[in-house]
Order: structure tokens, then C-alpha cells, then sequence
């Protein structure tokens, strides 16, 4: 089934994590020519099924340039790294131990401060 983005999908990528393969992610990207804000949005999907039917969560965000997980749980928490338009990179968590993705920004940085990943 096709699902609309509405703006440009501009990253995507499954979770590494044993358990856990079948969730994609999915950032946007789309400049707002009129405030020349860039927008965008972060779709989490269960596509156990080979659907992008299950849509778990939608985050709002700035332009999303790229998005990486991290290989490697913390107490049950995993991570995913967002980097966005304006020199921004978010980290976010999410409990894998629990039915539902929520996803929690737990860190955020931006472009000229000091980054440890």
C-alpha cells in the first residue's frame, strides 16, 4: 500500500537490532518557499507484514537530512540519531521493551558546540 510522505522522503533505514528488524524509518525534507522554513517529519512503521500499512509514529521536525541507529541497546532503550537542517543533530530513545514506539529526544545539538556520539 503506498503511503504519502507529503514532503520529500529523503532518508530511510531499518533497525539493526535483534528483535527489531521489521522497523523502518523514514525522514523528510521540504522547504517552505513562502517563510523559507525547512520542514520536516520522522515516520516510524512496523512493516512485519512487508507493508508500510502500520504507521507506529509521526514525529515533527526540522528538515531531516539523515537518520542512523545506533547498533546497540541500553537498558532496553534504543537510539537513533537525527540530523537536521541548520546544522542540528538530535538523539532520541525509545523503550523496545514496551509494544508501542514513543520516541523521546534526549540530546540535541547544534552545528559550533561540541558533539560526543
Amino acid at each position: 500500500t503506498p503511503f504519502d510522505t507529503v514532503y520529500t522522503a529523503d532518508c530511510a533505514e531499518f533497525c539493526p537490532l535483534p528483535g527489531h528488524e521489521n522497523i523502518l524509518l523514514c525522514g523528510t525534507y521540504q522547504l517552505i518557499k513562502e517563510t523559507g522554513k525547512k520542514k520536516g517529519r520522522l515516520y516510524t512503521f512496523d512493516i512485519e507484514h512487508g507493508t508500510l500499512d502500520t504507521l507506529l509514529q509521526t514525529t515533527e521536525t526540522s528538515a531531516i537530512l539523515d537518520v542512523k541507529w545506533c547498533h546497540n541497546t541500553i537498558s532496553d532503550n534504543g537510539y537513533i540519531g537525527l540530523v537536521q537542517a541548520g546544522g542540528k543533530v538530535d538523539i532520541y530513545s525509545t523503550d523496545l521493551s514496551k509494544s508501542t514506539i514513543s520516541w523521546q529526544c534526549v540530546e540535541s545539538q547544534t552545528h559550533g558546540e561540541p558533539l560526543l556520539l
